[in-house]
């Protein structure tokens, strides 16, 4: 089985400057999957990193992560900085999945809009050294059985999975 792998930590990494300053802390994307995957809500739970929605023919649109959870399949799309991009993705996955979510790098989690998240249903998750979930996801209606059978078949393969 291949598992693939993050960042150990979960933890931001400081950029030095050449005069040995710190400047800005930077986060990697892919830094915020242990966090999703060791704690919260999805503590313990096997994904499926960057799932297809459908053959390669058809799109080429990946889920950063999905799993399945009670039966029912979760996306999460994760972002350091972007929540607006980030939620037009999650809003596309209501499609796939049963569940959408975000996992926004906790320091930006404040500017999102939470009441936007709210009304159509995608979660929220605040992802630092743990994942807190900040808005709860609704039960997608939107959800085409096709692609939900796609995203469920990746989830349950043993390739690429991510397991804590």
């Amino acid at each position: 089985m291949t598992v693939a792998t993050a960042t150990p930590a979960g933890a931001p990494v400081l950029n030095h400057a050449a005069n040995g300053r710190a400047r800005a802390m930077t986060v990697a994307e892919s830094e915020l999957y242990r966090p999703v995957a060791t704690t919260g809500p999805f503590a313990g739970t096997r994904f499926k990193l960057q799932a297809r929605i459908a053959d390669r023919t058809l799109s080429t649109k990946l889920i950063d992560m999905a799993c399945v959870k009670g039966g029912r399949v979760h996306a999460i799309e994760l972002k350091v900085r972007d929540w607006r991009g980030a939620f037009r993705q999650a809003y596309s996955n209501l499609y796939m999945a049963d569940y959408s979510h975000v996992g926004l790098w906790h320091e930006r989690v404040p500017r999102a809009d939470h009441d936007m998240f709210a009304k159509c249903g995608i979660g929220l998750l605040s992802v630092g050294r743990s994942c807190d979930v900040v808005v709860g996801a609704k039960r997608s209606r939107k959800t085409l059985p096709e692609r939900r059978r796609y995203v469920l078949a990746q989830c349950i393969q043993e390739s690429g999975l991510y397991a804590p």
